[in-house]
């Protein structure tokens, strides 16, 4: 998917399916077909919350999921998912800003400031949804992978 194609596709999901999508790009979860044609949403077999009670909603997504793009505690977690630099400010159109990268070149002898290379960014109302969409961009471009976007 382009950069573009996720973007999109972010735009037109509900919080529930953006926490599902980050889950299943960032944290391994796998979509089960069930014997009556219904699909689950299911943690990896060594992710405890896989043998939790919950109850699955229409889109097959179960109760448990955690809350990435709404709860910035559960955002935090997507943040410690993946290596590497991260940066996260509000700009002046009071959207949120982050961005995954690394540090590149020398620090300006002015001020100091270390140039930063960014490689995902997710831009969004809150710094939750920004984080989840970042981290989203950066996995399914295979920046994850060493590929350069």
């Amino acid at each position: 998917m382009t950069r573009d194609e996720i973007i999109a596709k972010w735009t037109g999901l509900s919080d529930i399916e953006r926490d599902a999508w980050i889950a299943e790009v960032v944290f391994g979860w796998e979509w089960d077909e069930r014997i009556d044609g219904a699909r689950w949403l299911l943690p990896p077999a060594n992710d405890p919350l896989r043998w939790c009670a919950a109850i699955w909603g229409p889109e097959g997504i179960p109760s448990f999921t955690p809350k990435y793009s709404t709860d910035i505690s559960a955002a935090a977690n997507v943040l410690n998912a993946i290596l590497g630099e991260f940066y996260l400010y509000r700009a002046a159109s009071n959207k949120y800003v982050a961005s995954f990268g690394y540090t590149s070149g020398e620090p300006c002898f002015d001020c100091g400031e270390e140039p930063f290379e960014i490689v995902a960014q997710g831009i969004a109302e809150t710094a939750s949804e920004a984080i989840g969409l970042a981290a989203v961009i950066y996995k399914l471009r295979g920046v994850g992978a060493d590929v350069a976007v």
